[in-house]
Protein backbone atom coordinates (compact mmCIF):
# COMPACT_ATOMS: atom_id res chain seq x y z
CA UNK A 1 0.00 0.00 0.00
CA UNK A 2 1.29 3.29 -0.87
CA UNK A 3 1.88 5.50 2.24
CA UNK A 4 -0.93 7.91 3.15
CA UNK A 5 2.35 11.13 3.81
CA UNK A 6 3.58 10.07 0.27
CA UNK A 7 0.20 11.26 -1.31
CA UNK A 8 -0.52 14.01 0.97
CA UNK A 9 3.17 15.41 -0.76
CA UNK A 10 2.18 14.19 -4.40
CA UNK A 11 -1.44 14.35 -4.19
CA UNK A 12 -1.98 17.49 -6.60
CA UNK A 13 0.64 16.61 -9.05
CA UNK A 14 -0.81 13.14 -9.54
CA UNK A 15 -3.49 14.26 -10.33
CA UNK A 16 -2.44 16.82 -12.66
CA UNK A 17 0.14 14.26 -14.23
CA UNK A 18 -3.09 11.74 -14.31
CA UNK A 19 -5.51 12.06 -17.25
CA UNK A 20 -8.66 12.74 -16.45
CA UNK A 21 -11.37 10.60 -17.85
CA UNK A 22 -15.22 12.44 -18.14
CA UNK A 23 -18.62 11.13 -18.98
CA UNK A 24 -19.71 11.61 -22.32
CA UNK A 25 -23.00 13.75 -23.41
CA UNK A 26 -25.49 11.00 -23.23
CA UNK A 27 -24.21 9.36 -19.72
CA UNK A 28 -24.44 12.10 -18.15
CA UNK A 29 -28.03 13.01 -19.62
CA UNK A 30 -28.29 9.41 -18.02
CA UNK A 31 -27.09 10.58 -14.70
CA UNK A 32 -29.36 13.52 -14.37
CA UNK A 33 -32.08 11.38 -12.31
CA UNK A 34 -29.93 9.86 -10.19
CA UNK A 35 -27.99 12.50 -8.99
CA UNK A 36 -31.42 15.12 -8.25
CA UNK A 37 -31.21 13.20 -5.25
CA UNK A 38 -28.28 11.86 -4.77
CA UNK A 39 -24.66 13.73 -3.81
CA UNK A 40 -23.74 14.83 -6.60
CA UNK A 41 -19.77 14.08 -8.51
CA UNK A 42 -16.39 13.69 -6.72
CA UNK A 43 -12.99 13.39 -8.76
CA UNK A 44 -11.37 10.34 -7.91
CA UNK A 45 -7.93 9.21 -8.75
CA UNK A 46 -7.01 5.70 -9.40
CA UNK A 47 -3.74 4.16 -8.60
CA UNK A 48 -3.08 0.61 -10.94
CA UNK A 49 -0.37 -1.31 -9.71
CA UNK A 50 3.35 -2.25 -9.76
CA UNK A 51 4.47 -5.74 -11.15
CA UNK A 52 7.16 -7.85 -12.34
CA UNK A 53 7.23 -11.13 -14.12
CA UNK A 54 9.71 -13.21 -15.75
CA UNK A 55 7.88 -13.82 -19.23
CA UNK A 56 9.88 -13.29 -22.38
CA UNK A 57 7.07 -10.93 -23.15
CA UNK A 58 6.92 -6.96 -22.86
CA UNK A 59 4.04 -5.34 -21.02
CA UNK A 60 2.74 -2.97 -22.79
CA UNK A 61 -0.54 -1.07 -21.62
CA UNK A 62 -4.04 -1.80 -19.59
CA UNK A 63 -7.24 -2.93 -20.66
CA UNK A 64 -9.36 -1.17 -18.31
CA UNK A 65 -13.16 -1.58 -17.58
CA UNK A 66 -15.49 0.53 -15.77
CA UNK A 67 -19.12 -0.21 -14.59
CA UNK A 68 -21.07 2.45 -12.52
CA UNK A 69 -24.45 4.17 -12.19
CA UNK A 70 -24.99 5.27 -15.70
CA UNK A 71 -21.42 4.62 -16.97
CA UNK A 72 -19.90 2.17 -18.80
CA UNK A 73 -16.62 1.98 -20.29
CA UNK A 74 -13.98 -0.13 -21.94
CA UNK A 75 -10.27 0.94 -23.23
CA UNK A 76 -6.47 0.85 -23.39
CA UNK A 77 -4.90 3.04 -21.40
CA UNK A 78 -0.87 3.10 -20.83
CA UNK A 79 -0.14 5.17 -17.18
CA UNK A 80 0.18 4.19 -14.22
CA UNK A 81 -3.19 6.36 -12.94
CA UNK A 82 -6.34 8.13 -14.05
CA UNK A 83 -9.33 10.17 -13.03
CA UNK A 84 -12.50 9.90 -13.16
CA UNK A 85 -15.43 12.02 -12.04
CA UNK A 86 -17.51 9.51 -10.15
CA UNK A 87 -21.34 9.73 -9.00
CA UNK A 88 -20.68 10.02 -4.80
CA UNK A 89 -20.62 7.43 -2.99
CA UNK A 90 -22.89 5.23 -5.60
CA UNK A 91 -21.24 1.68 -6.17
CA UNK A 92 -18.61 1.48 -9.27
CA UNK A 93 -15.75 -0.90 -10.18
CA UNK A 94 -12.44 -0.87 -11.87
CA UNK A 95 -10.93 -4.08 -13.73
CA UNK A 96 -7.49 -3.56 -15.38
CA UNK A 97 -5.84 -6.21 -17.03
CA UNK A 98 -2.52 -6.06 -18.17
CA UNK A 99 -1.44 -6.61 -22.12
CA UNK A 100 1.79 -7.93 -23.62
CA UNK A 101 3.21 -9.08 -26.62
CA UNK A 102 6.41 -11.64 -27.10
CA UNK A 103 9.41 -9.39 -28.01
CA UNK A 104 10.49 -10.99 -30.90
CA UNK A 105 7.06 -10.68 -33.20
CA UNK A 106 7.16 -7.82 -35.27
CA UNK A 107 3.32 -8.06 -35.57
CA UNK A 108 2.97 -7.20 -32.14
CA UNK A 109 0.17 -9.13 -31.20
CA UNK A 110 -1.72 -8.83 -28.01
CA UNK A 111 -1.26 -11.27 -25.22
CA UNK A 112 -3.38 -11.90 -21.91
CA UNK A 113 -1.58 -13.58 -19.12
CA UNK A 114 -2.46 -12.90 -15.91
CA UNK A 115 -6.11 -12.57 -14.34
CA UNK A 116 -7.69 -8.73 -13.32
CA UNK A 117 -6.04 -6.09 -10.71
CA UNK A 118 -9.65 -4.04 -9.58
CA UNK A 119 -11.10 -1.56 -7.20
CA UNK A 120 -14.45 -1.18 -5.78
CA UNK A 121 -15.34 2.68 -4.89
CA UNK A 122 -16.54 3.97 -2.84
CA UNK A 123 -15.15 1.44 -0.12
CA UNK A 124 -11.33 1.42 -0.74
CA UNK A 125 -11.33 5.15 -1.41
CA UNK A 126 -8.94 7.19 1.09
CA UNK A 127 -8.06 11.47 0.72
CA UNK A 128 -4.79 12.50 0.80
CA UNK A 129 -4.40 16.76 0.97
CA UNK A 130 -7.29 17.65 -1.10
CA UNK A 131 -7.71 14.38 -3.63
CA UNK A 132 -9.57 11.36 -3.30
CA UNK A 133 -7.99 8.28 -4.19
CA UNK A 134 -8.56 4.28 -4.45
CA UNK A 135 -5.83 1.57 -5.37
CA UNK A 136 -6.39 -0.92 -7.98
CA UNK A 137 -5.14 -3.98 -6.56
CA UNK A 138 -4.44 -8.08 -7.51
CA UNK A 139 -6.62 -9.27 -4.70
CA UNK A 140 -9.60 -6.75 -5.62
CA UNK A 141 -9.24 -8.03 -9.00
CA UNK A 142 -12.22 -11.00 -8.48
CA UNK A 143 -14.84 -8.95 -6.04
CA UNK A 144 -14.61 -6.01 -8.72
CA UNK A 145 -15.47 -8.24 -11.44
CA UNK A 146 -18.27 -10.15 -10.24
CA UNK A 147 -19.65 -6.36 -9.59
CA UNK A 148 -18.71 -5.62 -13.27
CA UNK A 149 -20.82 -8.58 -14.15
CA UNK A 150 -23.90 -7.69 -11.82
CA UNK A 151 -23.87 -3.98 -13.78
CA UNK A 152 -23.76 -5.95 -17.17
CA UNK A 153 -26.30 -7.82 -16.37
CA UNK A 154 -28.87 -5.47 -15.38
CA UNK A 155 -27.67 -2.81 -17.93
CA UNK A 156 -32.02 -2.90 -19.46
CA UNK A 157 -32.68 -1.86 -16.15
CA UNK A 158 -34.38 0.88 -14.74
CA UNK A 159 -30.52 3.17 -12.85
CA UNK A 160 -32.12 3.52 -10.06
CA UNK A 161 -33.25 0.32 -9.68
CA UNK A 162 -30.09 -0.87 -10.57
CA UNK A 163 -28.66 1.45 -8.21
CA UNK A 164 -30.40 0.22 -5.16
CA UNK A 165 -29.91 -3.31 -6.12
CA UNK A 166 -25.70 -3.40 -6.38
CA UNK A 167 -25.92 -1.10 -3.58
CA UNK A 168 -27.82 -3.38 -1.56
CA UNK A 169 -25.08 -5.71 -1.34
CA UNK A 170 -21.97 -5.56 1.05
CA UNK A 171 -19.37 -5.21 -1.35
CA UNK A 172 -16.96 -4.25 1.47
CA UNK A 173 -17.49 -6.91 3.77
CA UNK A 174 -16.85 -9.39 1.04
CA UNK A 175 -13.63 -7.56 -0.28
CA UNK A 176 -12.63 -7.94 3.68
CA UNK A 177 -13.49 -11.67 3.79
CA UNK A 178 -11.48 -12.76 0.95
CA UNK A 179 -8.22 -10.45 1.62
CA UNK A 180 -8.41 -12.03 5.25
CA UNK A 181 -8.77 -15.38 3.55
CA UNK A 182 -5.12 -14.90 1.77
CA UNK A 183 -3.63 -13.01 4.88
CA UNK A 184 -4.50 -15.82 6.81
CA UNK A 185 -3.67 -18.94 4.22
CA UNK A 186 -0.21 -17.35 3.96
CA UNK A 187 0.18 -17.08 7.85
CA UNK A 188 -0.84 -20.75 8.08
CA UNK A 189 1.31 -22.01 5.10
CA UNK A 190 4.60 -19.72 6.87
CA UNK A 191 3.68 -21.89 10.15
CA UNK A 192 3.51 -24.96 8.12
CA UNK A 193 0.07 -26.07 8.49
CA UNK A 194 0.29 -29.05 6.63
CA UNK A 195 -3.05 -28.76 5.60
CA UNK A 196 -2.71 -25.32 4.43
CA UNK A 197 -3.56 -24.00 0.81
CA UNK A 198 -3.10 -20.88 -0.92
CA UNK A 199 -6.71 -18.86 -1.53
CA UNK A 200 -7.14 -18.29 -4.67
CA UNK A 201 -10.63 -16.51 -4.84
CA UNK A 202 -10.49 -17.14 -9.00
CA UNK A 203 -11.28 -20.91 -8.22
CA UNK A 204 -14.64 -19.95 -6.92
CA UNK A 205 -17.55 -20.45 -9.07
CA UNK A 206 -18.26 -16.96 -10.24
CA UNK A 207 -21.65 -17.85 -11.72
CA UNK A 208 -23.07 -19.53 -7.77
CA UNK A 209 -21.96 -16.01 -6.53
CA UNK A 210 -23.57 -14.38 -9.37
CA UNK A 211 -26.61 -15.95 -8.77
CA UNK A 212 -26.80 -15.83 -4.91
CA UNK A 213 -25.98 -12.25 -4.71
CA UNK A 214 -29.21 -12.25 -7.52
CA UNK A 215 -31.26 -14.16 -5.09
CA UNK A 216 -30.22 -12.03 -2.00
CA UNK A 217 -29.20 -15.40 -0.72
CA UNK A 218 -25.29 -14.91 -0.16
CA UNK A 219 -23.70 -16.17 2.68
CA UNK A 220 -19.83 -15.81 3.91
CA UNK A 221 -19.64 -19.84 3.13
CA UNK A 222 -19.94 -19.66 -0.10
CA UNK A 223 -16.21 -17.84 -0.49
CA UNK A 224 -14.90 -21.33 1.06
CA UNK A 225 -13.03 -23.01 -1.50
CA UNK A 226 -13.79 -26.48 -2.47
CA UNK A 227 -12.63 -29.67 -4.41
CA UNK A 228 -9.34 -27.86 -3.96
CA UNK A 229 -5.88 -29.16 -3.85
CA UNK A 230 -2.51 -27.91 -3.24
CA UNK A 231 0.18 -29.88 -5.44
CA UNK A 232 4.25 -29.67 -5.32
CA UNK A 233 5.27 -28.54 -7.88
CA UNK A 234 8.71 -30.55 -7.24
CA UNK A 235 6.96 -33.99 -7.15
CA UNK A 236 5.75 -33.61 -10.95
CA UNK A 237 9.05 -34.01 -12.16
CA UNK A 238 8.54 -31.33 -15.12
CA UNK A 239 11.42 -30.07 -17.25
CA UNK A 240 9.86 -26.50 -16.62
CA UNK A 241 9.82 -26.11 -12.73
CA UNK A 242 9.83 -22.60 -12.80
CA UNK A 243 5.84 -22.01 -12.64
CA UNK A 244 3.71 -18.92 -12.68
CA UNK A 245 -0.12 -18.61 -11.45
CA UNK A 246 -2.22 -16.13 -13.57
CA UNK A 247 -3.17 -14.56 -10.23
CA UNK A 248 -0.04 -12.81 -9.35
CA UNK A 249 -0.25 -12.54 -5.64
CA UNK A 250 0.17 -15.99 -5.74
CA UNK A 251 3.57 -16.42 -7.42
CA UNK A 252 5.43 -15.68 -4.23
CA UNK A 253 3.77 -18.28 -2.73
CA UNK A 254 4.69 -20.62 -5.69
CA UNK A 255 8.57 -19.71 -5.43
CA UNK A 256 8.64 -19.89 -1.17
CA UNK A 257 6.88 -22.80 -1.14
CA UNK A 258 6.66 -24.58 -4.20
CA UNK A 259 2.87 -25.56 -3.93
CA UNK A 260 0.40 -24.52 -6.34
CA UNK A 261 -3.02 -24.87 -5.69
CA UNK A 262 -5.80 -26.48 -8.23
CA UNK A 263 -8.97 -27.62 -8.85
CA UNK A 264 -9.68 -31.61 -8.11
CA UNK A 265 -10.27 -32.83 -11.46
CA UNK A 266 -10.61 -30.01 -13.74
CA UNK A 267 -7.76 -28.34 -16.09
CA UNK A 268 -5.72 -25.88 -14.77
CA UNK A 269 -3.25 -23.33 -16.01
CA UNK A 270 -0.12 -21.97 -15.51
CA UNK A 271 3.09 -20.13 -17.02
CA UNK A 272 5.82 -22.26 -17.42
CA UNK A 273 9.30 -21.20 -17.82
CA UNK A 274 10.93 -21.37 -22.12
CA UNK A 275 6.82 -19.24 -22.68
CA UNK A 276 4.90 -22.62 -22.45
CA UNK A 277 1.41 -23.19 -20.44
CA UNK A 278 1.41 -25.94 -18.38
CA UNK A 279 -1.87 -27.90 -18.03
CA UNK A 280 -2.18 -29.78 -14.79
CA UNK A 281 -5.02 -32.55 -13.67
CA UNK A 282 -5.14 -33.34 -10.31
CA UNK A 283 -7.16 -36.63 -8.55
CA UNK A 284 -5.27 -36.32 -5.50
CA UNK A 285 -2.11 -34.13 -4.41
CA UNK A 286 0.04 -37.28 -5.57
CA UNK A 287 -2.07 -38.25 -9.03
CA UNK A 288 -0.97 -35.53 -11.07
CA UNK A 289 -1.51 -35.38 -14.79
CA UNK A 290 0.66 -32.37 -16.72
CA UNK A 291 0.50 -31.15 -20.08
CA UNK A 292 2.39 -28.61 -22.30
CA UNK A 293 0.77 -26.47 -24.82
CA UNK A 294 2.20 -23.01 -26.42
CA UNK A 295 1.55 -19.47 -24.69
CA UNK A 296 -0.21 -17.70 -24.41
CA UNK A 297 -2.79 -18.79 -22.35
CA UNK A 298 -5.29 -15.85 -23.77
CA UNK A 299 -5.25 -13.60 -27.19
CA UNK A 300 -6.68 -10.40 -26.51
Amino acid sequence: MRKILFLFVFGIMMFVSCNNLVYETNELCCLQEITRYRCGFEEVIFLLPEFSTNLDYEFIKWNIHIEGIGYSSDFDYENNCFSLSVVKNEPLCVVAVPIFYEKSDINKKEHIFYKAAGAIYPYKSYSAGNSVFVEVEWESGFVADLMKSLYMENKDKNIITTSEFISSFNWKKLQIEIENKIDESIENLSSNVRSEKFYNPWLLDKEYLLKNISDGSFSVSYITLKNVLAVNIDDLKIINSNVESSFIPENEIINKFRKIVVKKKESCYFIAEDCVQLELNAITEKNVSHGYVSLPIYEK
